[in-house]
Formats: structure tokens, C-alpha cells, sequence
């Protein structure tokens, strides 16, 4: 981590001594606290510790711009939410609240401190058709309506993109806990949804993750899905591990990390929380978490994925690799290489029939390409 970013976490810690000795880039501190997705978090410490006075107006004035855009943009996807948990309520199905909402929510108690994009949903894979059938009812609309062959995506993807009819809020319909599809090959799905607690939110009846399984698809998302750990992803580890205190069972969480094969995203993320943010871990999980040693097959698979500059849609290689038998193997091979008609025709709506069929010379190209 550069000095700009220690310099946003001395902020956020409240070391304002060392922090205002020294001199500081501050369109540069700006940059990064955008790039970091803590602004919000900035702007509240300088409340909380009301140095407003010893710091430019200008770089206060942005900072307060990202708190009021975060409060304006919770506000757009408020209503999103209640209706989306509304309707599947109705229809008596279980949806767990992920990320950001779960988060503005319950663990930083002000919605304006949580910046998102998008609202994370888990429901049970048995339910997506009926999810997706009523929230399509209600108008929401798939942001890509199409898929390579029918039924491919429930199969080999982990979640759907869809649209509101309000405001164009996308929400994220996930029936996999994380992304991509081989980084959670191991994890309980029966477990995970036997130890969920049922909460109230937004006036509707939601579930949320227990604790233990709250922590780990934390750090698993950061360090699998977007393959970097950013100053917002350790912030949430930290409150929300703040939060829930007492009631966190370490050695659920160890016993769960090693099973889900994620114990080394846990690893990264609480050592830098530790290290950058002071966050309350005992001393011996650490230790203890960092005994673990991933099957070397698991290592040369995460190794090749985390590689810096790897394109997101390469996922498709250590997914297709680690599929549970050769006939998925062979029908996700098949389905890249030769997808159905119905998705070449609404996936490039501009081409000719004739022009379509060199499309799966593109698509064989797309496999080749790679180191």
C-alpha cells in the first residue's frame, strides 16, 4: 500500500498528529480515497474528530460531495429494495441481502458511509426460475437476454443481472455465493442457509448471513471475484467484525474457511485490517489461519487467476477445469464454441445470418487466446 493510502487510513483511525505533520498531495489523496471507495468514510472522520478547520476547504467540499452522492444514491435504491424483497416475500421465497445494502444497513448504521452499485441477492438455486419470474413480472427487465444455450446459465453461472423499471437500479440475483464459478465449488450450501437469521429490513422480512459465513464472503469476494483488496473491502471487515463482537465464533469461521478452500483470501484480508486499521482479531486466528495450506492443485488455480492483468473473462478456464465430469466438461466446451442460434441473433443484432457463422470462428479464437 502507497502512502496515499496509509494516509486515508491514518485519516479513518483518527491519527490526525502524524497525518497533519507531514505534507500531503491532497488532489492525489482525493484520487485515491475515490479509487479506495471510502470518501464517505473520510468525510464522517473529519466530523467525528472536527478537523474541519485544519484541513483545505476544498478537499472537504469533494469529500462531502461523496457522502451526499452515497445518501442520494441509497435513497434511488431504496425503494428497489423494499420492492424486491416485497415481492419475493409474497411468493414465499427466501432471499438473503449481500454486500452493500446488508452492510449500509446493519453494520455502518448510516446509509450515506456505504457507497454501491447494485443490490446483491442470494436466493436457493431451486428458486431462481420463480425469482426471476416475478420480479420479471413486476417489470424488472435481464440487462443480457441471452445465454450461450438454455439452462447454461443456471448451470455454470452464478448469477443474473436484471433491471428496475423505476430508475434503472440493477440488482444482482445470485444463487452462488461468489464468483466465479470454480471459487465456490466447495462451498455448504446446505450449511449456509441453515445458519442464516431473519431480520426486518426496509420494513420487509430478509435473511442474512450468520457472522462466521458474513466475514469469509467478504474477503473471498475481494480477493476472487475482484481480485484486489481495497481499502472499502478491509473498512467492511472491520465494522463489521466491530459489530458483531462477541457473537463471532473464530474457530466456526477457521473450520468453514478451510472447507470452502478460502482460508488464504481470509488470511489477506484480516492481516491487512489488522495491520492498517488496528481491527480486533485474537492474536491466535491469524496464526492459526495461516497454517492452512491450500492443495497444491487449488494453488496453481488461484495462482493463474490472480495474476495481475488476467482478463475477468478468463474465468472460463479454471471453471470449465474443475467442472464435477467429463459430459459438463464437454457441453460447456460445446456451448462456447458452437452457442445456439437464438444467442448469436440477440447478442449481435447487426449481423446477417451469413455473417453469424463466422462468429464461431471469433468464439474459437476467444479459447486460443490464451497464455
Amino acid at each position: 500500500m502507497d502512502a496515499q493510502s496509509i494516509a486515508l487510513t491514518e485519516i479513518l483511525s483518527g491519527q490526525w498528529q502524524r497525518f497533519l505533520s507531514q505534507p500531503n498531495d491532497w488532489g492525489s489523496l482525493l484520487r485515491d480515497a475515490e479509487l479506495e471507495g471510502v470518501g464517505p468514510l473520510l468525510y464522517a472522520a473529519i466530523r467525528r474528530d472536527r478537523m474541519g478547520s485544519q484541513l483545505p476547504l476544498e478537499f472537504i467540499a469533494q469529500l462531502e460531495g461523496a457522502y451526499r452522492r452515497a445518501q442520494v444514491s441509497y435513497v434511488t435504491r431504496y425503494k428497489v429494495l423494499r420492492d424486491v424483497l416485497g415481492r419475493l416475500a409474497k411468493a414465499g421465497i427466501r432471499v438473503i441481502v449481500l454486500k452493500g445494502a446488508a452492510l449500509a444497513e446493519l453494520v455502518y448504521h448510516d446509509v450515506s458511509l456505504r457507497p454501491m452499485c447494485d443490490l446483491d441477492f442470494l436466493v436457493h438455486s431451486d428458486d431462481v426460475f420463480r425469482v426471476l419470474q416475478v420480479l420479471q413480472k413486476g417489470g424488472y427487465v435481464p440487462f443480457k437476454s441471452w445465454e450461450l444455450r438454455p439452462g447454461f446459465d443456471l448451470q455454470f453461472h452464478v448469477e443474473k443481472e436484471l433491471i428496475s423499471p423505476d430508475n434503472g437500479s440493477c440488482i444482482e440475483i445470485h444463487w452462488r455465493l461468489i464468483g466465479p464459478l470454480f471459487t465456490c465449488r466447495f462451498v455448504d450450501e446446505t450449511s449456509l442457509w441453515k445458519n442464516t437469521r431473519e431480520i426486518q429490513l426496509v420494513g420487509c422480512p430478509a435473511w442474512i448471513l450468520a457472522p462466521e459465513e458474513w466475514v469469509l464472503q467478504l474477503a473471498a469476494h475481494a480477493c476472487y471475484k475482484h481480485r484486489q483488496v481495497r481499502l472499502i473491502n478491509l473498512c467492511d471487515i472491520d465494522q463489521s467484525i466491530r459489530t458483531f463482537g462477541d457473537t463471532l465464533d473464530w474457530q466456526r469461521m477457521l473450520e468453514i474457511g478451510a472447507t470452502f478452500h478460502w482460508m488464504p483470501a481470509l488470511v489477506d484480508v484480516l492481516s491487512q485490517a489488522v495491520r492498517l486499521l488496528e481491527t480486533p482479531v485474537p492474536l491466535g486466528v491469524l496464526k492459526d489461519a495461516a497454517c492452512y495450506r491450500l492443495p497444491a492443485s487449488e494453488q496453481w488455480l488461484m495462482a493463474w487467476w490472480q495474476k495481475p492483468g488476467r482478463p475477468e473473462t478468463y474465468h472460463i478456464f479454471p471453471d470449465w477445469l474443475t467442472l464435477s465430469s467429463l459430459r459438463a466438461r464437454i457441453y460447456y466446451l460445446w456451448a462456447y464454441l458452437f452457442p445456439s442460434s437464438s444467442y448469436l441473433i440477440a447478442r449481435y443484432p447487426e449481423w446477417g445470418a451469413w455473417q453469424r457463422r463466422f462468429l464461431y470462428l471469433k468464439q474459437l479464437r476467444r479459447w486460443t487466446a490464451v497464455d
